[in-house]
């Protein structure tokens, strides 16, 4: 058994391995007018909820979000026809899932699922006829987005799936217990496509001896033991969709998956149901999903069984499945529109000889920037306005310019584009912008500035936990820390911060020196594995101080002990 669990563990690293070149090759072989055909693709308004509620792709879920105040509402009608293991008749269940998903934040969204479900066979090979049906078991999913989704780089992020013992154990219609989920998530957007891989372990609220909702009689059980037919399970699946149509309005999709469960027990564990001998098994499916600008969704597909001795409810005889979704998000603002610059009006007639008047100076009556306040790289709208009382001896002219960035266009209203980080060097620094107005005489040129300030901010990149009064990074520590690497070598120019935390056992001293060394672990793995610059790398010890959880739990404890690090854009 530990040699299988080590072969399906190696499976799943080539799988994620293989996912992350694929996505690399697409990158690499994109052409303009796939970037042009599909712009948006990867917008949050595209995206649908799940048959477990967070958004993905149908059992499969995505690294991205709704983003903040973002939700998605659907319902999906799920018919399945399988057996059990110790039933030969097929199964048909059919689910009316209702499902939904909230942003809470741009990075973190919370989901949920509330089946109604009808179970029937019939009274075949001297069983009794079976039709069932009530509320099942509720579902309730939380999903965070670790790395987004950028050029060269996968979105990654993690989830956590309970399942509540709602449906009534005794027909069929729920587990019984309290189940658990907790998993990883990979994909990445590439012109019309976009790619998805998941891997889970499952957790049953039964442990390793009972099979979920089977502790009824075989007698009865034999046809309803339908919600819990395997025990802690390791799940890993992946998926494709591709965009073959599209408008500015509606696009439509195809896409695949294929989803597969190991069972993770001892060969010698006892079982007190004769009916969970169920090991592996797959099921894979195809679908075509219409999508509208609106956030309005419809989807459909069928599937069926890939592997397995059994056809369980996880990879039953066949699949059919369709629903219809709405999601709601912020759609990004349009780009503002220039303002033409104004043509000068035609030459006067040449009047009589007037008397001699004296030239009176133009005025500026207001002169404005909106935003007053931007990030590195942002645009400002700078508009002044001015009056000439004698409206000569020419139109009035303006001249622009300004202690750093750039200016387009000309005239009373121009745009000013701030400096890159890397150009500023510093988290925050203000730039004068000054227009000088005339009306051709050099003796009553004036001038007004108004100042925006230009800020940096350091970004957390991602974070490392680390073992009770240890400093070896684990797997899970080293995968993050090669995410973050190949983002720095893109970068060249810009440079890291490691603060390194333990949890507040031991003495002040003592955890400073562990946070020193949990810090100069990471330094050293970027260094000696990814060749990073150890110039661009600074380490910061901060002990015990700043804990992210409670110290009164091992599980806070566990949290505190970390490391964090920090992109810095202007270094």
């Amino acid at each position: 058994m530990r040699k299988r669990r080590i072969a399906i563990l190696g499976s799943l690293m080539f799988f994620a391995l293989c996912l992350f070149n694929l996505v690399n090759a697409a990158e690499t072989t994109e052409v303009v007018g796939s970037e042009q055909s599909f712009p948006d693709s990867h917008l949050p308004y595209w995206y649908v909820p799940t048959k477990f509620g967070t958004t993905g792709l149908y059992s499969l879920f995505g690294a991205d979000t709704v983003g903040h105040k973002g939700f998605s509402l659907g319902v999906y009608g799920d018919f399945t026809q399988s057996a059990l293991p110790a039933d030969p008749r097929d199964l048909d269940i059919f689910q009316l899932r209702f499902v939904g998903t909230f942003g809470i934040t741009d990075r973190i969204e919370i989901g949920g699922m509330v089946p109604f479900v009808r179970i029937k066979a019939d009274s075949e090979f001297g069983l009794p006829e079976i039709d069932e049906s009530g509320i099942g078991d509720i579902n309730l999913v939380g999903k965070v987005s670790l790395v987004l989704d950028r050029r060269g780089v996968p979105g990654i992020g993690v989830f956590g799936r309970v399942s509540f013992p709602t449906g009534d154990e005794d027909k069929g219609l729920g587990s019984g217990t309290t189940d658990f989920e907790l998993g990883g998530i990979i994909s990445k957007h590439a012109g019309p496509l976009t790619l998805y891989g998941n891997v889970s372990y499952f957790f049953s609220g039964e442990g390793d001896t009972v099979t979920a909702n089977c502790s009824v009689p075989q007698s009865v059980a034999a046809g309803i033991c339908t919600q819990g037919i395997f025990e802690n399970a390791l799940f890993y699946g992946g998926g494709v969709e591709v965009t073959v149509a599209r408008s500015e309005t509606s696009r439509l999709s195809i896409f695949g998956e294929a989803r597969f469960f190991h069972e993770t027990r001892s060969e010698s564990d006892s079982k007190e149901s004769p009916l969970d001998n169920v090991d592996d098994g797959g099921e894979g499916l195809v679908g075509i999903r219409l999508g509208f600008s609106n956030g309005l969704a419809i989807t459909g597909g069928w599937g069926g069984k890939l592997t397995g001795d059994e056809a369980v409810p996880e990879a039953p005889v066949s699949h059919i499945f369709g629903g219809i979704t709405y999601t709601f998000a912020a759609k990004p603002a349009p780009p503002p529109v220039p303002t033409p610059t104004p043509t000068p009006p035609p030459p006067a007639p040449a009047p009589a000889p007037p008397p001699v008047v004296r030239n009176q100076c133009p005025e500026i009556t207001t002169m404005t920037a909106s935003p007053d306040k931007v990030t590195g790289g942002g645009s400002v709208q700078v508009r002044v306005e001015a009056r000439d009382p004698d409206a000569g001896p020419s139109p009035l002219t303006y001249t622009w310019s300004a202690t750093g960035g750039r200016i387009e266009g000309s005239g009373p209203e121009v745009t000013w584009i701030a400096p890159s980080c890397r150009e500023l060097g510093a988290p925050s620094r203000t730039f004068d912008i000054t227009v000088k107005v005339s009306d051709g005489d050099p003796a009553c040129d004036i001038t007004r500035t108004v100042t925006v300030e230009v800020t940096c901010e350091e970004v957390l990149e991602g974070t490392v936990n680390f073992g009770s009064g240890s400093a070896r990074l684990d797997n899970i520590a080293k995968a993050i820390l090669d995410n973050i690497a190949t983002s720095l070598q893109q970068f060249p120019d810009q440079s890291i911060v490691l603060r390194g935390y333990s949890d507040n056992i031991g003495t002040e001293e003592a955890n400073r020196r562990i946070s020193q060394r949990r810090a100069e672990a990471v330094r050293d793995y970027l260094v000696r594995r990814h060749g990073i610059d150890p110039g661009r790398i600074t380490i910061e010890a901060h002990g015990s101080e700043n804990p992210v959880a409670s110290n009164e739990t091992e599980e806070g404890r566990r949290l505190n002990r970390r490391v964090e690090i920090y992109r810095v854009p202007f270094k």
